[in-house]
């Protein structure tokens, strides 16, 4: 049934689905709770990239390779499909299944279920000729997102002037006198297969050190700080980096857990304008609270 699947197509996205086509009559196997539950708790590579439909795609194959089970994320919704994703979790962390969903739902603004309805699944061969339909029932897992408003956990005071975007699972906080200034990520949720949680007290650390490779810094441990975020104890990252046309930047980067929870601070602006922007940021983070 396995390599049936890998042969069929799967409409991942409403762009790719018509009012026409949302009935194929193919059977998709019910799978039990327990069943679901036990794929929830399998881990699987992190890296998240691409719009949620792309990597949806692309998940169909590496779900089997990762679970051996056949795994689909599909949506109905334009918005939620178009969603552009970041990968969050670092390297060096293999989330659940269902953090890896939680992680995606965040990030699109939506909720997911299992669904195990047959509305997503059209059969076609490679010149887009219809084929004969499984005489089986399709084992496959199908997890449908939906467009939902997720509230953010935590809360900050904005001096006079400053603004704030939702970003999905990022809020942008902008300044008066420039577009960007503080930005603060909600990163995830983290386990430990063997409950030894002093594995996850390195995740703060591995996350900064990785986005500064992205920012074409090569930080060591070393070169990391503490820091404060509210009443919670942070590292930090900082640095001067090179923008458009070589403008300089300023850079500074926090991260911290609470709990199981980590969360992921950035604030970037030109030289000129540290002492119009920081103050106001560090006023900003010594309010953070976690609702």
């Amino acid at each position: 049934m396995k390599k049936l699947l890998l042969s069929i197509l799967l409409l991942l996205s409403c762009n790719s689905v018509s009012a026409e086509e949302v009935k194929s009559g193919i059977l998709v196997k019910k799978h039990s709770q327990s069943e679901v539950d036990q794929l929830l708790k399998e881990r699987l590579n992190g890296g998240i990239g691409s719009t949620f439909a792309g990597f949806a795609n692309q998940f169909l194959v590496s779900s089997v390779i990762q679970t051996g089970c056949n795994a689909v994320l599909v949506s109905l919704s334009n918005e939620v499909s178009a969603k552009q994703l970041m990968s969050t979790f670092p390297q060096s962390y293999k989330p659940t299944f269902k953090e890896l969903l939680d992680c995606l739902a965040q990030q699109t603004s939506s909720t997911w279920k299992y669904n195990p309805d047959d509305k997503f699944i059209k059969v076609e061969d490679k010149e887009g000729q219809k084929q004969s339909k499984p005489s089986e029932p399709v084992d496959i897992y199908i997890f449908e997102f939906t467009p939902s408003t997720n509230e953010k956990s935590f809360t900050v005071e904005l001096p006079s002037g400053w603004t704030s975007k939702d970003m999905g699972h990022w809020v942008k906080y902008s300044p008066p006198k420039f577009p960007v200034g503080l930005d603060i990520y909600e990163m995830g949720t983290y386990s430990s297969s063997d409950g030894d949680s002093i594995k996850l007290k390195s995740i703060p650390s591995d996350l900064l050190l990785e986005w500064g490779k992205r920012i074409k810094q090569n930080p060591t441990k070393a070169d990391l700080k503490k820091g404060k975020i509210g009443t919670f104890d942070a590292d930090l990252y900082e640095c001067e980096i090179s923008g458009k046309d070589d403008k300089k930047l300023k850079w500074h980067n926090w991260t911290f857990m609470n709990g199981n929870k980590c969360y992921f601070v950035l604030s970037a602006y030109p030289n000129e304008l540290e002492n119009d922007i920081y103050p106001d940021v560090q006023k900003i983070l010594s309010t953070f609270r976690i609702k």
